[in-house]
């Protein structure tokens, strides 16, 4: 299981560096501007990581509120493996699964996805931060 989470969130952390950059570039000129007015670099990086954290964080709570209406609707009926499992009762196993989730599971991911996506986040604000005046307003 551990193999899968992991699998799961460098995907995450490849999107989330992609989305980033992405932005970054694109707001080039802004960034050479206000470096150009006299803002500092530190204050640069700040901008970009606070930016991926407040996107993380609605990104955290629309994931959370689907997972949890999704589990609350398949917690009645269950989800139905009948087709897929024909010998699963000779193993011990149901051929319905009821969906679950543990208060810590869902503590556990979050922080992990928010301290990954922070960190992943560095790099694009530090390219931003390092930008000149002169290289940022040139670029078209």
């Amino acid at each position: 299981m551990w193999f899968w989470f992991l699998v799961v969130f460098v995907a995450m952390g490849f999107g989330i560096v992609n989305t980033t950059l992405m932005a970054v570039f694109e707001r080039m000129r802004e960034f050479g501007l206000m470096k150009a007015l006299g803002m500092k670099p530190w204050w640069i990086l700040r901008e970009v990581l606070v930016e991926s954290f407040l996107l993380l964080i609605c990104g955290l709570i629309v994931g959370n509120l689907l997972g949890f209406l999704s589990i609350y609707a398949l917690s009645g009926s269950g989800i139905d493996l009948s087709a897929l499992a024909a010998g699963a009762e000779y193993a011990g196993m149901s051929r319905i699964i009821y969906p679950a989730v543990a208060f810590k599971d869902v503590l556990v991911a979050n922080s992990t996805v928010l301290f990954l996506g922070l960190l992943v986040s560095l790099y694009p604000a530090i390219k931003a931060s390092r930008f000149t005046p002169v290289e940022a307003l040139r670029h078209t």
